[in-house]
């Protein structure tokens, strides 16, 4: 990628990535991190039709927050707000998570707090886009 089209798109370079490393190196860094590697990506982006009152913006962080506590099985979780929203498409939030494996993401959708939690956002009219994938050969660039 040329310079041009890295500021153009807000990409950063990562100091002392090396692309080369393919999975075995992503393997390896998460091994140092969190003492397992990684299958399976969840990735979630919100949108609600205005922007959320920061009651109910506290209240859906807290929900998050609380599940790696009270539902368990992922292993990495972030949540947050988009910075920037000129190419969000309307979308102001996105949760990211990790998991071992298709059982323990299974079991995390199906929790009851998980199942609340929909309900909830989808009261407030969320539109959620979700986006499920594995992390292999295939799928791990750095």
């Amino acid at each position: 990628m040329d310079d041009r089209r890295r500021r153009a798109d807000r990409d950063l370079s990562v100091p002392g990535g090396d692309a080369g490393q393919g999975l075995r190196g992503r393997a390896a860094r998460d091994d140092d991190r969190r003492g397992a590697t990684v299958s399976l990506q969840h990735v979630v982006l919100f949108h609600f039709p205005a922007d959320l009152p920061a009651g109910e913006e506290a209240d859906l962080r807290a929900r998050v927050a609380a599940w790696p506590a009270e539902i368990g099985g992922m292993t990495a979780i972030r949540f947050g707000r988009a910075r920037w929203t000129d190419r969000t498409r309307g979308y102001q939030y996105l949760l990211y998570m990790e998991f071992p494996d298709e059982e323990a993401l299974r079991a995390y959708q199906q929790h009851p707090l998980h199942v609340e939690f929909a309900a909830w956002v989808a009261g407030l009219g969320n539109t959620a886009l979700a986006f499920d994938y594995p992390l292999d050969d295939t799928t791990v660039i750095l």
